[in-house]
């Protein structure tokens, strides 16, 4: 707890010194100024102290310029780049440094009040020998304020979260990889994708790393973690994995995923229609409408269709179309 007892420091000023803290931006009244320059001062906040001089000289030239105008508020807007740096920085505080660059692995106090555990495996043994090098030390505010999940998991009469002895709530996420567990709190803080180690993993193996970490983003109620998944994920798309990738955009209500996907089909439309696991898809849809009829519409098919280029190699695909659902016993 900290008390600022000066009666030149005003609350107000308090308060716009730390909406500064926690969002970049501040919007304080002009007869507060000088008590929030004073506090800048006191707190060693240069930048924020340059940055109200600044506005405030662009005022007085302001005010001479047009005479009789009257300002009763100063704001200054956040540089969300500094944001994005500052956060990227408390994600680097709650990872054990192991992962991170040397560069990025000094330590200090974050003070932080909930440690979420990864369970251990034999692939991440490897990296995290000990229990506490499979700890990301975070803050409530962040966790559960991005996720009802953790909210749930960690405040609720029903929680199975315990204490460490320092006070920290404690989590043990049994449902998450270590690798996967440093992708949600980089996300969690910095609205970022960032996959453990990606740089050393082979294609498959990343993208088998985005599927694992997308189906996580699902089970811990993160939508925006989700999309970046599937975001990602449009940019690796193959004939071998889009008719999977397909069905999981389905399962995970992503819609924009699931269009990227009927988009490639059809570019690629002479590689996917001999594919077996294209035609099961088919087959798939197919069955899904209840007491089809022959002239019945197929969802995969009509996506497709609808993605073909127009003109006489328009016609010709369509026919290649109709040619596999006859081979099919089908008809759309």
């Amino acid at each position: 707890q900290v008390s600022v007892r000066s009666p030149r420091i005003d609350s107000d000023s308090f308060r716009a010194l730390l909406q500064y803290l926690y969002t970049g931006r501040v919007e304080i009244r002009l007869d507060r100024l000088d008590s929030l320059l004073r506090l800048a001062d006191k707190t060693e906040l240069e930048e924020l102290r340059a940055r109200l001089l600044q506005r405030q000289s662009g005022l007085d030239g302001l005010r001479a310029a047009k005479p009789g105008m009257r300002v009763t508020t100063i704001v200054l807007d956040p540089d969300m780049d500094q944001v994005k740096r500052d956060l990227a920085f408390l994600a680097n505080q709650a990872t054990p440094p192991h992962l991170l660059p040397e560069a990025e692995s000094d330590r200090i106090s974050c003070y932080p009040d909930l440690c979420l555990e990864a369970e251990s495996s034999s692939e991440d043994s490897v990296d995290s020998p000990d229990v506490a090098s499979r700890q990301f030390l975070c803050h409530r505010a962040f966790v559960c304020g991005r996720s009802d999940y953790f909210r749930a998991a960690v405040d609720s009469e029903l929680s199975d979260a315990d204490w460490l002895a320092d006070g920290i709530r404690h989590l043990r996420l049994r449902c998450l990889s270590f690798g996967e567990l440093a992708s949600v709190v980089a996300y969690v803080y910095s609205d970022q994708l960032v996959i453990s180690r990606d740089d050393d993993l082979d294609d498959s193996s990343s993208f088998a790393a985005i599927l694992a970490l997308m189906s996580a983003a699902d089970l811990l109620l993160l939508p925006g973690l989700k999309r970046l998944c599937a975001g990602r994920l449009e940019t690796r798309l193959d004939c071998d994995n889009v008719a999977d990738v397909l069905r999981l955009s389905r399962l995970m209500r992503l819609p924009r995923l699931e269009d990227r996907c009927a988009e490639y089909c059809a570019r690629h439309l002479s590689e996917v229609l001999p594919r077996s696991d294209f035609r099961l898809l088919i087959m798939e849809d197919a069955a899904s409408v209840r007491d089809r009829q022959e002239a019945d519409t197929i969802d995969i098919i009509d996506q497709v269709r609808s993605h073909l280029p127009r003109g006489a190699r328009s016609a010709q695909l369509n026919q290649d179309i109709d040619q596999c659902l006859e081979e099919l016993g089908l008809e759309a």
